[in-house]
């Protein structure tokens, strides 16, 4: 599996303070398996990424939009259909979502001539997306003690007691107050 941490809107010293608490976090054999992809408003790290079932990702150099499909998705592209994919997913993102994709996945994407953000996963929540609203940027993660370390958010005692009793929350619930799950 992937691990990985984005943001949205965020000034960069608050960008370098998630990645030094996801890294924190992370198993040693992960930390050098990176991949980064970054525009002046977007900012997204991805840790495992030497997998038998790649991650999608495609970032056009001239808009500077991007997008990663991460987890197991039932889902390759040749690299020449890629630029048509990513303008054809801004054009019509549910349509995309319902006839192409398939298996576990999350996908996390930016359309930088509307500067738009994109988050979507697989109709099970296999692959969940952590995320939090503030107002100095939008964060978003696929674990939510990295984002809650670097938020300072205290415990949410239904989040930690759904947990210890079913060991997962419902719905958007997460174990930390201000952090919820997509």
């Amino acid at each position: 599996m992937s691990y990985f941490i984005t943001a949205y809107g965020a000034e960069a010293f608050l960008v370098e303070n998630l990645n030094q608490s996801f890294l924190s976090s992370l198993p040693e054999y992960l930390k050098n398996e990176i991949l980064h992809l970054a525009t002046q408003k977007t900012s997204l790290s991805v840790y495992g990424v030497s997998k038998t079932i790649k991650d999608f990702f495609y970032q056009d150099k001239d808009s500077k939009s991007w997008i990663a499909i991460l987890g197991t998705p039932l889902f390759q592209l040749p690299e020449k259909e890629k630029p048509s994919f990513l303008s054809n997913f801004f054009r019509a993102p549910s349509l995309i979502i319902r006839q192409h994709m398939d298996g576990c996945w999350c996908l996390l994407a930016y359309d930088a001539d509307t500067d738009r953000f994109y988050a979507a996963t697989d109709y099970d929540n296999t692959i969940p997306i952590f995320y939090s609203e503030t107002d100095r940027g939008v964060f978003l993660s696929s674990h939510e003690l990295p984002l809650a370390r670097f938020l300072q958010s205290p415990v949410d005692p239904l989040g930690l007691s759904l947990t210890v009793q079913l060991k997962l929350t419902w719905g958007e619930l997460s174990r930390f107050q201000n952090i919820r799950k997509l």
